[in-house]
């Protein structure tokens, strides 16, 4: 689509008249004459910066997403795919935006949000995690271990230094990926119960159920990713 076809998109889904909208210099992304962008930000042709939203500080708006309200991007942060970054959100500092992720919400410092994930606003995320999707009304648990950082980082799903799993899958196959990973017998009980704390946050955000004392957990109302 050229430029012309990207501007009625623009006023189609945030109102105004053509005179109320700028292209970019850096990009060629369409951004409303409420709205700041700073010189040294990137909007790609295909984004939009809209109402009372400001994005500074070599921040890029990619591919078709849009920051909206009173959000503020910037620090390099990145926001691409089809996410949108609306009401009072603040995205800082590299953290990421992608797919159809939705943030209302504060991230930064490296964190990643992806998927359809939902970042409710008062919710504030400011570690290396990264969020796979799911409403999130509080705060993910992160929990820096002594040899590799835990995240709840899915209804369902939780994530071990890299390696993201089902957490009954780390519940029930935690021995053996213990042995993979050269784990200690200290460092084994150490992250069984953070298996257990991330299904204990798991079944209050969620409604998931885990049964410990079976073999295999049972667990109830997790999609896959």
């Amino acid at each position: 689509m050229d430029a012309k076809e990207y501007l009625k998109i623009a006023i189609e889904e945030f109102g105004g008249k053509p005179e109320d909208w700028v292209q970019h210099p850096n990009g060629g992304g369409w951004v409303a004459k409420t709205a700041h962008v700073d010189e040294t930000a990137y909007v790609g042709p295909g984004a939009i910066v809209a109402e009372q939203a400001k994005v500074f500080h070599w921040a890029q708006i990619l591919s078709r997403a849009r920051v909206y309200g009173e959000a503020i991007v910037m620090n390099e942060a990145r926001v691409f795919g089809e996410s949108q970054v609306c009401g009072n959100a603040g995205v800082y500092d590299k953290a990421v935006i992608a797919n159809r992720a939705r943030v209302f919400g504060y991230i930064r410092g490296y964190a990643w949000v992806s998927g359809n994930a939902e970042i409710c606003q008062g919710v504030r995320i400011h570690t290396k995690i990264v969020i796979r999707g799911g409403k999130w009304e509080q705060t993910p648990l992160f929990i820096a271990g002594s040899k590799y950082d835990v995240a709840h980082c899915a209804p369902g799903y939780m994530q071990i230094g890299c390696k993201t799993l089902l957490i009954f899958e780390w519940i029930t196959k935690g021995h053996s990926l213990a042995k993979q990973y050269r784990l200690t017998p200290k460092e084994v009980e150490q992250y069984t119960k953070y298996a257990r704390l991330v299904a204990e946050a798991d079944m209050e955000l969620f409604g998931t159920s885990y049964d410990f004392d079976s073999s295999l957990p049972i667990v109830l109302g997790v999609k896959k990713l």
